[in-house]
Parts: C-alpha cells; structure tokens; sequence
C-alpha cells in the first residue's frame, strides 16, 4: 500500500486506514527535508519491510502501531499549523537525526530522552540527572527549533550559588544579623505543614522583616539595595536549600531556583559526563565554559579536558597530595611546556622526597607524567 505523506491529520488516517487492512509496517525515504511530500509504504510484515528498506537504500522500517500511537497523541493535543514547523520532518515518529546526534554528542543519547524533549519542546529547559562516580549532577536541556527542527544545542551544569562575602548592615530599623539569627532558628521543615502560604505567625513575621530589609525607592536614590537582596538570597540558600520550604517555594516560583543555584553552560560539543565530573569545582566550570564558547577549535579544548582528567586520576591513584594536583593544574592552564613538582612524605625511617617531571608533547598540547623520582633521607 502506497500512500503520500500530506499533513499530520492527513496522515493519520491513511495510517489507520493502513492498520485496517492489516498492514503491520512503514517504511519511507531517510529524508532530511522538512517540506514536501514524501512516498510512505505500508507492508504487512517486518521482514518484508526490512527488505523493502534495503532495496530501496536509505529508507526508514518503523512499526505502524507505535507510529499510529505517537502521531495521534500530537494530532489530539496541538493544531497543525502550532506543530508543522517541528514536527514535519518527523511526524511519523521517525527519528529527527539532528535531535539525535546533539545527544550523541553530550553523551545522553536515549529515544525517551528525545520524546521528553518532543513533548515538551516549548519548555525552557529540561532538567535530567545524570551520575558520575560516586556524585550526581543536575543538567538542564535547552530545546529550541531552527530552521524548522527541534535541537538541543546547548546545555549547563546546576550548581550551588556562591554569594561570597556581603557586608551586613541595618535598614529601616531591622538589622542582618538579628535576621540571620532568626533564619538560622527556623525550622523550614515544619512550617505549618510546608506551605508557602502560611498561617505560621513566626515565619509570616520573618518573611515580612526581611521584604522590609530589602525595600527600596528607586536604585538610583538607594545604591545600598542590590547588596541587601543579595544577603537574604543569600540567607535563603545557606539556611532554605535542601528543606521542604526550597521545595514548596519551587513549586510555587520556578525563577526562585536562582537564589539557591547557578547554571554554567557548554556548547553541545562538550561531553556531559565530562563536566559533571567537575560538580564540586564551580569555578574551574565556569573558567572551561569560557574556555568553551571562546575556543575556536572544540576538538582541541576536549582533548585538554580528557588530559588533564587523565592525568588528575593518575596521580590521585599514585596517592599525591589533592595540593600537589591543583599545582599540576596551575602549570597546565599556564601552557609550561615541562615542569617539575616536588614533595615529600614522612615514612617510618625517616622522610621521603619525590620529585615528579612532566612534559608537553611535541605533537600536541598533551602533557605526560614522564617519571617521578623518591628519595629515602
């Protein structure tokens, strides 16, 4: 059965139509053009389909039923015309390649990732999680559509918001450090019952002092404002993050998520795990996401980033000091060409000194640990 492919509705029902006459397969050219019609044929086996899609070169075999399925879930929940710019060059549930091979690229690739990413192409992001070693990191997804396809091209890495040092001070009668004291006393576990609405006086009197801390005229007239919000956000993320209220107040104000986390982007280029294995070292994320968008060569800066995790777990399983792989670091990011690193351990006869030297190929910006050198005393 021959049929061509016109509109999703329209599609649809030939499917149906197709599925009536007991035909169990689709096949279809490996088509990347978004416009167009395009031949679709229905077969009534597997095998027939497989060997259709091999005579016919770089064609698509998928399953009518699970096609069928996909498609009528977006007829039923979108009109045509707010869903043919994304959904035309897939909309029989063909892989859209380009979605793929961004997450190939990551290193997330999974077809329910991908469907997530379908259904909910509108969203801001798409928060996953993904485990490296013994932590977690969270990641979020950014989908948008260009030229008419669905694409993540970038992505960033959640991690804790550094507000540093901020001075306290009073204002309008109330003053930060009696605030804190009072933050720090809440339970935001048991704040009648973990609403953000609540009856609760003590935290209602807390959350009015501190709208008071931080109110202001204009920016211009009170240039004392930006730093009292930033010390109760920051307030909010030592004493709320982790608790039911952080939670509650997620739920009822997505943007609140910047006041107790920060996201460091990366091109897609960047492999996922690779970064996350960085979760703990905020600012060195930061210093590769520069590294990242401002490279000119992307091959270069990953080979780098897999060099220099190399040669961290090298050394932290030849048991040296965390102080003398941040130095190894130092000379790195420096681009010294060879160096040396010393230490020295206390053993049971007396002191051990080590002497490490570590060499830059000629080929490349590959470091080596070349040899390492112990001295009894």
């Amino acid at each position: 059965m021959k049929f061509k492919k016109i509109d999703l509705f329209a599609t649809v029902e030939m499917l149906r139509e197709a599925q009536r006459r007991g035909y169990t397969h689709v096949v279809s050219p490996r088509d990347r053009s978004q416009y167009g019609e395009k031949d679709i044929y229905a077969l009534p086996s597997e095998k027939e389909a497989l060997e259709f899609a091999a005579l016919n070169g770089d064609w698509y075999s998928e399953p009518l039923e699970r096609i069928l399925r996909d498609l009528s879930l977006v007829a039923d929940r979108y009109d045509l015309g707010e869903i043919a710019h994304v959904f035309r060059d897939h909309e029989l549930g063909f892989r859209n390649e380009t979605l793929a091979d961004d997450l190939k690229a990551m290193g997330v690739h999974h077809p329910m990732l991908e469907r997530d990413l379908m259904d909910d192409f509108g969203a801001e992001f798409i928060s996953i999680t993904v485990g490296v070693e013994d932590r977690e990191a969270e990641i979020h997804l950014y989908p948008k559509v260009i030229d008419g396809k669905l694409r993540v091209t970038d992505f960033s890495v959640v991690v804790d918001r550094d507000y540093g040092h901020i001075e306290q001070g009073e204002h309008k009668g109330i003053d930060s450090r009696e605030l804190e004291r009072q933050f720090a006393e809440m339970d935001w576990n048991n704040h009648a019952g973990g609403k953000v609405i609540s009856n609760d006086r003590k935290w209602f009197e807390l959350m009015a002092q501190a709208h008071i801390y931080c109110d202001h005229g204009s920016r211009e007239e009170d240039p004392e404002y930006y730093n009292r919000l930033l010390l109760v956000n920051s307030l909010m993320a030592k004493y709320i993050k982790g608790t039911d209220m952080e939670r509650d107040l997620f739920a009822f104000d997505k943007s609140s998520m910047g006041i107790f986390y920060d996201t460091v982007m990366f091109p897609r280029d960047i492999k996922i795990a690779l970064v996350a294995k960085r979760i703990d070292e905020p600012d060195l994320l930061r210093e590769l996401s520069e590294q990242a968008y401002l490279s000119d060569n992307q091959k270069t800066l990953v080979m780098n980033l897999n060099n220099l995790e190399n040669l961290r777990e090298e050394m932290a399983n030849l048991g040296f000091k965390k102080e003398l792989i941040e130095q190894m670091e130092e000379k790195m990011k420096a681009n010294v060409a060879d160096f040396k690193l010393y230490d020295s351990v206390e053993a049971t006869r007396g002191r051990v000194d080590m002497t490490l030297f570590f060499k830059q190929s000629g080929q490349s910006d590959y470091y080596y640990l070349n040899k390492f050198e112990v001295c009894y005393e």
